[in-house]
């Protein structure tokens, strides 16, 4: 609820003349027009609310800016059509300067919209409907930049701030259509960071509130109102629309606070008058009041908008990149913080005592060892004879053999050999390991050269799914033919195997770490272990799973994840809303006479059931080192977290998006490992939300790219700072999470998007669309 501090009316301000539709509100401030050209200037924190008329100008002012809250000198930007001034305040309540600095005269060539000022108060911006014009305050014109498509269509009504976030300077854009869009300024071009739909947002507000009957998107439009706040390292959006109050986070477009401004009775009836202009100050960093003018009323009325600090905890964000972050010490990590506990599950490893003995014999081996047969060449030594006599010369005991002499290496002189007092100084001289150098050697860069283009099926089906092998060496292309290819990702047009045995779409495909088996899991109810280095060699057909005890679970559901553990320990499948940690055994004593009898099998470690939701959709977890933590997304839009250590579920977060998410991705860059703990997750028409697993928090969320019906793979980089994504409009986008905008575009292709995959060594991307074809892209 809005509780009002103060009144300003032409009767209380002593004025004679009706309030003008521009306004300016700062923590102690406020600034208003009065027949269009007269400044005034007010301290509404007072009682005692003594006015200041400023005069400069000759034609209409357009708009008011106060300088930025953290500056030590207070100053006001006013803009007509014809000049540009600058009001110092502290000159003006001492008397000594009531008639400003003059920037600019006649220097637009357009009628002026807005105005602000960058981040250290020396620059002020202008901006119309085509230009945004930059000006020094020492009277020194910057340049005039032309901005993109999206600001030019934009009408009169369009708003401009320019705010720091990162200390680069972040443009932000509001237009009448209902939306903000925010740039990133350099040089000579503005980047697209971000775009929030405030319909959309007020609509899915009503929608949880459950009173989306009556939606009136007329008075949704973007009116003014639009600040930044920094406050405890969030970014706030302030906004206001001719209906409603919006207080957004500017990482996550999440909506923090909304307030209806048709439910707020103005005088001493209970009519509800909109406002025609709001704008937004922060007092002390822990208040937000907003100021309303209402043209009809003909005054001003400030109110309380929000109190941060009692809403802290539900407003907190944590910055993903953040070294420094304190997180707890309970806190979910991908890195385990204890050893193994005794009764864990991942205690369980395939021994020699619990590999499946058959009754019968399978081998000749196995029938001679049962049997109590020996060879001739399986004698023992102690079974020979020894013969002792001196007249068999031929036996040679009696006969000395000439051999050289042992000599050992180390006496010898050689540049190859490195003695051991020279051994810690040579140490010293090779400096980091190879990790460290390879790490440090590494610098990924956005491919930007389309090197190859190649036809993945004869048939044209859509590629569905891309996964590289950790080595970076060959990647699996799984198509809607029920066919996966393994390609070498340095040749595309040479395939050197294709895997043909599922019936039904193909869910899940995965590499293990020594890149020595492919697995695979369907519609079908059936998961497949192939062998990459046998042509066509499938080792397991898993339709049935053994439990602990005697009895099996038969699969009766498609399989919709099917993964490696802990370094290839383990496998994990996910069917209907069991998850099953299992361990594996591959009979490598298989011949060609008996090739038909497979002694591998799957066995059941420990079954998991999600909590709330009724099937999975998706598992992710970290199979490159040792750790203990697997994600899973479920039908209720809810990720769940199992500690495999604990045998439990230890996090669930509830509505993380607004329809079910189709791929949870961790983070497993071998080149930045504070990152780990960052993982994606992606839903049609959703788009893609950075969350960090220590604070169970959305850190970020992008959807600039076009997701309507597709479920399309997205990606992180080597490095990961960059995620790839698809695009319906045959486009491929790279967002930079640094800065959270888009930073490449790929396109046109020959059809949308379906899958994007970086090679996790090199800088390399894939791109996988629906008529079959795969694009790759290296640098220069």
């Amino acid at each position: 609820m809005l509780t009002q501090i103060c009144k300003i009316a032409p009767e209380l301000a002593q004025l004679t003349s009706k309030i003008g539709p521009v306004l300016a509100f700062s923590e102690n401030y406020l600034s208003f027009l009065i027949d269009f050209v007269k400044i005034e200037l007010i301290e509404y924190n007072k009682k005692n609310q003594n006015v200041i008329r400023l005069l400069g100008h000759q034609k209409s002012i357009k708009c008011l800016k106060f300088s930025r809250e953290n500056s030590k000198e207070k100053l006001l930007c006013s803009c007509s059509s014809d000049s540009l001034i600058l009001w110092d305040i502290k000159k003006i309540l001492e008397g000594k300067d009531l008639d400003g600095k003059l920037i600019g005269r006649n220097c637009f060539e357009y009628e002026p919209t807005n105005c602000c000022f960058d981040p250290t108060n020396q620059v002020i911006a202008v901006s119309n409907a085509f230009l945004i014009n930059l000006y020094d305050i020492n009277c020194h014109d910057l340049s005039k930049n032309e901005t993109i498509n999206s600001i030019q269509n934009t009408s009169n009504n369009s708003f401009l701030n320019i705010v720091s976030f990162e200390n680069e300077p972040i443009l932000l854009v509001s237009s009448t259509d209902g939306s903000i869009h925010s740039y990133k300024f350099k040089t000579d071009k503005f980047l697209l960071l971000n775009k929030i739909n405030l319909v959309q947002i007020y609509v899915d507000f009503l929608k949880q509130n459950k009173n989306d009957e009556n939606i009136d998107r007329s008075g949704l439009s973007v009116c003014t109102g639009l600040q930044v706040f920094r406050i405890n390292d969030q970014a706030i959006i302030s906004c206001a629309t001719s209906s409603c109050l919006f207080l957004i986070d500017f990482y996550t477009n999440n909506l923090i606070y909304l307030i209806d401004l048709k439910n707020i009775p103005l005088a001493k009836s209970n009519e509800s008058i909109i406002p025609q202009m709001a704008e937004f100050s922060l007092l002390n960093s822990k208040q937000i009041n907003v100021a309303l003018l209402f043209l009809f009323q003909n005054e001003i009325r400030v109110f309380k908008c929000a109190d941060i600090q009692a809403n802290q905890t539900e407003m907190r964000q944590t910055n993903a990149f953040s070294k420094d972050a304190d997180f707890g010490e309970n806190y979910l990590s991908v890195h385990p913080k204890k050893a193994l506990n005794k009764d864990s599950p991942l205690n369980e490893g395939v021994v020699d005592k619990e590999v499946f003995k058959p009754k019968l014999a399978t081998s000749m081996h196995e029938y001679l060892k049962t049997n109590n047969i020996t060879k001739k060449n399986s004698i023992s030594a102690k079974d020979k004879p020894i013969t002792f006599t001196s007249k068999i010369k031929s036996s040679g005991y009696n006969s000395v053999v000439k051999r050289e002499k042992f000599t050992p290496l180390i006496n010898k002189k050689s540049s190859s050999m490195i003695s051991l007092d020279n051994l810690n100084s040579s140490r010293q001289k090779q400096g980091p390991s190879k990790l460290e150098s390879r790490i440090k050697q590494f610098k990924f860069e956005i491919p930007t050269v389309l090197c190859q283009k190649v036809n993945s099926t004869d048939k044209s089906s859509p590629l569905t799914l891309l996964r590289f092998s950790d080595d970076g060496n060959y990647f699996a292309a799984v198509s809607n033919d029920n066919l996966i290819q393994y390609i070498p990702s340095n040749n595309l047009e040479k395939t050197v195997q294709v895997f043909n045995g599922h019936n039904e779409t193909i869910r899940s495909v995965d590499i293990s770490h020594d890149g020595n088996l492919l697995l695979s899991a369907s519609d079908d109810k059936s998961t497949k272990l192939w062998s990459l280095k046998k042509q066509m060699d499938l080792l397991i057909d898993i339709k049935s799973i053994k439990l602990s005890d005697s009895a099996s679970f038969n699969i009766r559901k498609p399989v919709n994840a099917a993964l490696f553990f802990y370094l290839d320990k383990f496998l994990l499948l996910g069917t209907d809303k069991n998850l099953f940690l299992c361990k594996y055994h591959i009979d490598s004593n298989k011949n060609d006479l008996q090739r038909y009898l497979n002694n591998s099998f799957v066995k059941s470690v420990k079954k998991f059931e999600l909590t709330f939701a009724q099937s999975i959709t998706t598992v992710s977890t970290i199979n490159s080192f040792y750790s203990y933590l697997v994600l899973c997304g479920g039908t209720d839009k809810s990720i769940e977290v199992f500690d495999m250590n604990e045998a439990r579920s230890c996090l669930t977060i509830h509505e993380a998006h607004s329809r079910p998410f189709h791929q949870l991705s961790q983070n497993q860059s071998d080149y930045n490992s504070l990152s780990y703990d960052l993982f994606i997750s992606n839903a049609v028409a959703d788009g893609i939300k950075l969350w960090d697993l220590r604070n169970a928090k959305c850190v970020s969320r992008l959807d600039s790219h076009i997701n309507r019906y597709l479920p399309t793979k997205v990606s992180f980089s080597p490095d990961s700072f960059y995620i790839c994504a698809g695009s319906e409009d045959r486009s491929t986008l790279v967002y930079d999470l640094r800065m959270n905008g888009i930073v490449k575009k790929y396109g046109v292709f020959s059809d949308n998007v379906s899958c994007a995959q970086f090679n996790p060594k090199k800088s390399q991307l894939l791109c996988g669309t629906q008529d079959g074809k795969i694009y790759d892209y290296h640098i220069n």
